[in-house]
């Protein structure tokens, strides 16, 4: 398949896996009482920050499986210590999964069960995610991730004629178990036969000790985090009525992460290929532009048209203005931040110092009292993010060689 074809199917499969997997939460927001919406919404973020260290050695596998070691990780011995990772990070989970329940004071119920499970899997799904990746069979990937899509959409289909929290929470947890099985079953036949006992736990160390890498990985980390660190927040501080009413806008605010990972899909392999600096202006320019376009739509039309769909979903579910608006320039901030921050990485920019001001803002959340303090200084803390790389790109000498 040619880079032109891949870039097109794989935006079509981001459009119609994005639009199949937010069309869950309007199903379940209207079927669900207000309390179990909450928990299941509270459980999905959890299952997303614990799942930061299993992305994190999906990345660092990736990097390996294209290294000249490559075929030490392919090998049937690696199989084995695959499950001494997972057993690692199964212990990992479980202990994540309970102190969560501690300090956000939720039930014990069925859906524990269901996070466990969806996350125990985790090291296992990213090892043949990424050896998939590797082998760039974007094709196949592409339709795993529609097959998953349709198995979050149909289980929330479901909770229209029973409106149960674990069915809604199995809305989840169901894709996030088969995409590992599915990973596995197409990607055991580029395992290796060889069986040489090798000290990987030291080579992957030595192999791995690239700052380039460690950066890319915390990239990732904090996109993860910031996606559902804020469900966490507000679950901690509001009532379940009010965490309802920020829950229903940011998993539709967040559906423009997906369109920005269009974006990212074309505009990404430019921006790293140091060859072809001669386009990069002209693509750092246009994303800026985008980004503005993005602010624009978010203070401007996206709050009158998220409440007219909210007050279709359920009648009578409202959120203010600047909640809308905040909630959207967040996550365009958030967007173009991942692609600004990877631009910095492959160029050997260091960044590292933006970090400080938003962690400090973080302290703030101590003080919120309202549903627009707390968007509003979200939206800061991510803007401040992406403003950051902006001065790096621009404050650097890359572009004005």
């Amino acid at each position: 398949m040619s880079k032109i074809k891949t870039a097109s199917f794989l935006g079509f499969v981001a459009i119609l896996t994005g639009l199949l997997n937010y069309i869950t939460h309007p199903i379940l927001i209207r079927y669900l009482s207000e309390r179990d919406y909450v928990q299941v919404g509270v459980y999905v973020s959890m299952i997303g920050i614990l799942s930061i260290p299993a992305s994190g050695f999906g990345s660092l596998m990736l990097e390996l499986f294209r290294s000249d070691k490559s075929q030490l990780f392919v090998s049937k011995n690696f199989q084995k210590e695959l499950w001494k990772y997972s057993f690692f990070y199964g212990i990992f989970s479980i202990f994540g999964v309970f102190l969560g329940i501690f300090f956000l004071d939720l039930p014990i119920s069925i859906m524990t069960f269901f996070v466990i499970i969806a996350l125990i899997p985790g090291v296992f799904g990213v090892y043949y995610y990424a050896l998939l990746q590797s082998r760039e069979v974007f094709f196949l990937i592409g339709w795993i991730l529609i097959v998953a899509a349709l198995a979050r959409f149909f289980p929330a289909i479901g909770v229209i004629a029973f409106p149960y929290d674990w069915l809604g929470m199995i809305a989840f947890v169901f894709p996030i178990i088969i995409s590992p099985i599915l990973y596995y079953f197409f990607g055991k036949k580029y395992i290796s036969n060889n069986s040489e006992n090798q000290n990987f736990y030291k080579k992957m160390t030595l192999l791995s000790q690239s700052n380039t890498l460690f950066w890319y990985m915390i990239v990732a980390g904090l996109y993860i985090f910031l996606q559902n660190i804020d469900v966490i927040f507000a679950k901690i501080i509001f009532s379940d009525a009010e965490v309802l009413v920020y829950m229903s806008v940011a998993v539709m605010v967040k559906f423009s992460l997906v369109l920005i990972g269009i974006f990212e899909t074309v505009s990404l392999p430019v921006l790293m290929d140091s060859s072809r600096k001669i386009f990069h202006k002209k693509y750092i320019k246009n994303l800026i532009l985008l980004s503005i376009l993005g602010f624009i739509v978010s203070f401007v039309i996206l709050p009158y048209i998220g409440n007219f769909a909210l007050n279709i979903i359920k009648p009578g579910l409202y959120a203010d203005y600047l909640v809308w608006a905040f909630l959207g320039a967040s996550s365009v901030s958030l967007g173009f931040f991942v692609i600004f921050a990877k631009f910095l990485i492959a160029q050997k920019i260091s960044w590292k110092n933006i970090l400080v001001l938003p962690i400090i803002l973080m302290f703030g959340f101590f003080w919120i009292h309202s549903l627009i303090e707390f968007s509003g200084l979200f939206a800061l803390i991510i803007f401040c993010l992406y403003g950051g790389v902006l001065y790096k790109i621009f404050s650097s000498k890359y572009l004005r060689e």
